[in-house]
C-alpha cells in the first residue's frame, strides 16, 4: 500500500529504495539481484572554460570650444574655451567608460582599458551646445560634422579630439534672400542659416558680386553663383556716376526739358520743412518727375490699380516710406523713389505669416546714402518679413566705388527666433520695370579700343 513493511540493511536484498536505511536500492552488476547500498555517485558537471576578452586600450584628449562667431562659414576661427562641460566615453550600447570634466582651457582626457566592445562614440555633455567641427590635431582647421551631441570612434581609441561647438538657444541673425537679378556690394556678408538658401532655386538664383572680397554668406550649402572679387574690363567703372541717382535723375529732367513738378499742397512752399503724404494715388497725380527739396513721408498705402503710372518721385533730403507701395494690375507702371540722403522703411511696412512672399512695395528705391529697413527693436515679439519686387540702390551716385564709408543697404529688421527659418528681407526683380525705362533714365557707355595703328 506504498508503505516501507521491512526496512532492510546494507546488503540485504531489496525491491524498493525505501525498503533500505540509509541506502539505495542498487542493481548488482551482471546480476538480476538488488541490493541495499550506497548510492550511486554523480558524474560532476563540466564548466566550459571561457577565454577572457582581451582589454581595449584608449588614450584620448583634445579640448572643447564654442564658436563665438556662428554667422561666418569658418568654424571656430573666433572661439573661446566652453567650460563646465563634461566629455564621456561611450562603448557598447551607450555604457559609460569614462567621463571626463574640461580645465579652464577646455581641456580633456580620458586614458585607460576596457573590456566593452564596440561601437565606441565621445559624447560632450553641455546642455544647449552640438558639435559642428572636429579637429585631429592641436591646431589648424576644423571639419564640419553633422551637428550632434556625439562623434564615432573606431579603434585605435587613441590621438586628439578637439571639437567645436555652437549655442543652439542663441538666434540666428537676420538675413536676405533674392531671387532673380544681381546683389552688388563691396563686401557681400549676409549670414544665412544653416540649411537656409540665399536665393531662390536655379532658375530664378540671382548672382552675387563681392567687389573687393570674399562672399561672406553664412552657413549655406550654397557653392555657386558667386562672383568674389568682381573683375572689371576696359575702363574702370569705379568712379562712374551711377545713374540710377536723385543727382543724375535731377540733372537729366533740368537738361532734358522735363518738369520738376511739385508735391503741392502737400508740401511746404519753402522747401525746407517736411512734405507729410498720405498716400500718391490722392494726388491724382499725372505722370511724371516731382521734386521736394526737404523731406518726404510718405504715410499711408499707395496702390496703383489697373491704369498704368509713371513717376520719379526725388527728396533733396530723405523719403520715409510708412506704408505699402503696391501696383495692381499694372505691368506698365513704375515708381522711382530717389533721395539724395536716406530711404527710410518704417516697420509698420512688412508682412505676417513670417511664411508669405507677398509683396510689400513694388518700386525703385535708391539712396545716395543708406537704404534704412527699420525695426521695432522688440524680441522676443518679431518684426514684419519685408517683400520687395523692385531694386534697392544705397550709395546711388557711386554704386561701384570702393572706397569704405559709402552708403550702405542697412538691414536692422529681425524675426528673432525666426531668424534661423525665414529672411527678414526678401527682394524679387520685377523684369517689366525694365521695358518702362526710356531714354529719360538712360546713358550710353563708350569703350574704346584701338586694334590697329
Amino acid at each position: 500500500e506504498g508503505r516501507c513493511l521491512r526496512v532492510k540493511r546494507d546488503g540485504e536484498q531489496c525491491r524498493e529504495s525505501c525498503e533500505c536505511l540509509s541506502f539505495a536500492c542498487v542493481r548488482v552488476r551482471n546480476g538480476p539481484i538488488s541490493r541495499c547500498g550506497p548510492p550511486p555517485t554523480a558524474r560532476p558537471t563540466r564548466t566550459p572554460t571561457r577565454t577572457p576578452t582581451p582589454s581595449t586600450m584608449y588614450n584620448i584628449s583634445g579640448n572643447i570650444y564654442e564658436d563665438e562667431d556662428p554667422t561666418d562659414a569658418d568654424l571656430c576661427t573666433t572661439q573661446r574655451p566652453l567650460t563646465g562641460t563634461a566629455v564621456r566615453l561611450l562603448g557598447g550600447i551607450n555604457s559609460i567608460l569614462q567621463s571626463d570634466n574640461v580645465d579652464q582651457l577646455g581641456r580633456y582626457t580620458l586614458s585607460g582599458a576596457t573590456n566593452v566592445s564596440s561601437p565606441y562614440a565621445l559624447y560632450v555633455v553641455q546642455s544647449g551646445y552640438s558639435i559642428i567641427g572636429v579637429r585631429n590635431a592641436d591646431s589648424g582647421n576644423f571639419i564640419g560634422t553633422v551637428p550632434s551631441n556625439s562623434y564615432p570612434l573606431s579603434v585605435p581609441l587613441t590621438g586628439i579630439r578637439s571639437f567645436c561647438l555652437s549655442n543652439n538657444t542663441t538666434a540666428a541673425l537676420p538675413w536676405f534672400m533674392t531671387s532673380i537679378g544681381s546683389v552688388r556690394q563691396q563686401s557681400i556678408s549676409n549670414p544665412v542659416p544653416e540649411g537656409q538658401s540665399p536665393t531662390i532655386g536655379t532658375t530664378d538664383a540671382s548672382i552675387f558680386y563681392s567687389t573687393k572680397g570674399d562672399a561672406n554668406l553664412g552657413k549655406t550649402s550654397l557653392n555657386k553663383w558667386i562672383v568674389d572679387q568682381e573683375y572689371t574690363r576696359g575702363v574702370p567703372a569705379v568712379n562712374k556716376p551711377g545713374n540710377a541717382s536723385f543727382s543724375f535723375y535731377k540733372h537729366r529732367a533740368e537738361t532734358a526739358g522735363v518738369n520738376l513738378n511739385t508735391l503741392l499742397p502737400s508740401c511746404p512752399t519753402n522747401g525746407t520743412g517736411t512734405c507729410i503724404i498720405s498716400n500718391i494715388q490722392n494726388l491724382s497725380l499725372d505722370a511724371g518727375v516731382y521734386y521736394y527739396a526737404g523731406d518726404i513721408i510718405i504715410t499711408g498705402d499707395t496702390t496703383i490699380t489697373n491704369t498704368p503710372k509713371r513717376y520719379v518721385i526725388l527728396a533733396g533730403k530723405n523719403i520715409t516710406l510708412q506704408g505699402n507701395v503696391r501696383l495692381v494690375n499694372t505691368p506698365n507702371s513704375i515708381i522711382i523713389f530717389a533721395a539724395k540722403n536716406n530711404i527710410i522703411v518704417s516697420p509698420t511696412v512688412g508682412t505676417t505669416p513670417l511664411s508669405s512672399s507677398d509683396y510689400n512695395i513694388q518700386a525703385i528705391l535708391s539712396a545716395e546714402n543708406n537704404i534704412e529697413l527699420q525695426s521695432n527693436d522688440s524680441c522676443p515679439t518679431p518684426d514684419t518679413r519685408l517683400n520687395i519686387e523692385g531694386t534697392l540702390i544705397a550709395n546711388a551716385d557711386n554704386p561701384f566705388g570702393q572706397e569704405l564709408g559709402g552708403g550702405i543697404l542697412n538691414n536692422k529688421r529681425t524675426l528673432c527666433a525666426q531668424n534661423v527659418s525665414f529672411p527678414s528681407l526678401y527682394v524679387k526683380s520685377r523684369l517689366s520695370f525694365i521695358t518702362q525705362l526710356s531714354d529719360f533714365y538712360k546713358v550710353s557707355s563708350k569703350f574704346w579700343n584701338e586694334v590697329a595703328p
